[in-house]
C-alpha cells in the first residue's frame, strides 16, 4: 500500500527537479543528467527514492514518446546513480555525490 505522505513528497521532488530543469534550458545540453541524480539521491536521503524511481520510470516511458530511447536510458541511469550514490557515499552532500556519479556541469553555484 503507498504512503499518500510519501506519494506527496515524491511529487513534491518531481516538481522541485522541474523547476530546475526549467532553470537551466539554455545553458547546455547535457546537465539535466546531473539534475536527475540530484533529484533522486535528495529522494533517497528522505527515504523516498525507490518511490522516485517508480515514478520517473513512468514519466521516462512518456517521454519517450518524443525522445529517443538513449536519451531516456542515460535518465533512467542518472536517476539510480543518485539513488545508489548515498548507499556509496551516505556522509557526502548529494550536490557531491553527484558530482563523483555523474559530473558537475559548470553551472551557477546555487545548484
Amino acid at each position: 500500500m503507498i504512503n499518500y505522505k510519501n506519494a506527496l513528497d515524491i511529487l513534491a521532488e518531481q516538481r522541485e527537479l522541474m523547476i530546475e530543469v526549467q532553470e537551466i534550458i539554455g545553458w547546455k545540453t547535457g546537465l539535466d543528467k546531473y539534475f536527475h541524480c540530484k533529484a533522486h539521491c535528495f529522494a533517497e536521503r528522505r527515504g523516498i527514492g525507490s518511490y522516485a524511481l517508480v515514478f520517473s520510470d513512468i514519466r521516462e516511458d512518456i517521454q519517450g514518446l518524443w525522445d529517443s530511447p538513449e536519451a531516456c536510458e542515460k535518465d533512467r541511469q542518472a536517476n539510480r546513480k543518485g539513488v545508489e550514490g548515498i548507499k556509496l557515499y551516505s556522509i557526502l552532500s548529494c550536490e557531491s555525490i553527484c558530482a563523483i556519479q555523474v559530473g558537475r556541469p559548470d553551472i551557477p553555484p546555487q545548484y
